[in-house]
């Protein structure tokens, strides 16, 4: 075996045993926003997500959902609701899972 081929074979096989990068809470994340019960399926972890002007959570993902005032996930922390928890009467502008 040459030693490019040896190289690509090892670089192969390192990929395919990496474990992914990216993941996903499993279950909803329902709030309101603009009067419209609307919800999260299965969020991505360490994603933000602008919710508008959203009112109230419930978390039924199995990962802690952290609300922040502002969009972008910017300005104050106001509420970390864990799996299976809520916040009936937080506002926030966006929210991000955390694994």
């Amino acid at each position: 075996m040459s030693t490019v081929t040896g190289a690509l074979a090892v670089g192969a096989a390192l990929i395919v045993a990496a474990p992914g990068f990216a993941s996903a809470a499993s279950g909803t994340f329902e709030y309101s926003s603009g009067g419209i019960a609307r919800t999260l399926d299965n969020p991505n972890d360490h994603q933000c997500y602008s919710v508008g002007n959203a009112v109230g959570a419930q978390n039924n993902t199995n990962r802690v959902a952290v609300l922040y005032t502002d969009r972008g996930c910017r300005g104050t922390a106001v509420a970390r609701v864990v799996p299976a928890g809520s916040a009936v009467r937080v506002r926030y502008g966006s929210v991000i899972f955390e694994s």
